[in-house]
C-alpha cells in the first residue's frame, strides 16, 4: 500500500498534466525508453513540435526519495524550465531541426 506521500509515475503524470500550461509541451505517458530508465529516480517525458513536423524529447527527472508534496511544489519551476527549452528549440531554423532529426 502506497503511503499518502508516496509517489508514482502514474502521479507524476498526473501531478504534471495538471499543472502543465504551455499548450506546446504535451505530456508523453507512454514513453519510457529502457536505455533511460534509472533506479534512483523517475524520467517524465514531453515534447513538442515545430510547424516543420520536427518533435523535440524534453524531460525532468525526479528523485524517487521526494514526496507528492515536493513534485507540487517544485512543478512550476521544472514546467518553467521546459517552457524555456521550448523556446530554445523554436528559435532554431527548421534547417537545423531536420538536421538533428533522428530517423
Amino acid at each position: 500500500m502506497e503511503r499518502e506521500d508516496e509517489i508514482s509515475l502514474a502521479l507524476l503524470h498526473d501531478l504534471f498534466e495538471n499543472a502543465l500550461e504551455d499548450s506546446r509541451i504535451s505530456l508523453r505517458r507512454k514513453l519510457a525508453p529502457p536505455q533511460m530508465a534509472a533506479e534512483d529516480r523517475w524520467r517524465v517525458f514531453f515534447s513538442t513540435q515545430c510547424h516543420c513536423g520536427i518533435s523535440a524529447l524534453l524531460y525532468v527527472d525526479i528523485m524517487k526519495d521526494k514526496s507528492a508534496n515536493d513534485v507540487r511544489e517544485a512543478a512550476p519551476a521544472l514546467l518553467d524550465v521546459l517552457s524555456k527549452q521550448a523556446d530554445q528549440f523554436y528559435r532554431m531554423p527548421c534547417d537545423l531541426h531536420r538536421k538533428m532529426h533522428l530517423r
